[in-house]
């Protein structure tokens, strides 16, 4: 039998807008797989979670929370920044995985690299606010 994929939503960063990753950072980077009708994050299988270019594997740490305030369980999985395979002018992340029934999943998120020289990242939000990322 042939489980069938899902395309499930991700949020890098969760609470983070517009999803900045320091490529210096020694930390983890936070990804959140959003629950739905269509997923129970219960029955991801987090040592399957693979993330960014060089599919990272998961650090300890992961935890269910709602995370955008839906009332449905999110799963925060978190990786390690250098581990990514992320490089400076990457505009997205994605990341794969499966569930306990064997069905597949993978989604992506924007991002924005910073790190990348001594100049930081600024960009217009909305409202016309300008938003200024440094290194």
């Amino acid at each position: 039998m042939l489980a069938l994929g899902l395309h499930v939503a991700i949020d890098i960063k969760p609470g983070s807008v517009p999803n900045p990753i320091s490529l210096r950072s020694a930390g983890v980077t936070p990804v959140a797989i959003l629950g739905s009708s269509r997923l129970d994050v219960s029955t991801v299988v987090v040592a399957s979670v693979r993330f960014g270019p060089s599919a990272a594997a998961p650090v300890q740490g992961s935890h269910i929370e709602d995370v955008d305030g839906d009332g449905d369980p999110d799963l925060v999985v978190h990786f390690r920044t250098d581990a990514t395979g992320l490089t400076c002018g990457d505009t997205s992340a994605g990341l794969t995985g499966s569930t306990t029934d064997g069905r597949s999943f993978s989604s992506q998120d924007s991002i924005v690299t910073l790190g990348c020289g001594s100049r930081g990242f600024a960009f217009r939000a909305p409202m016309g606010r300008r938003v200024e990322l440094r290194p």
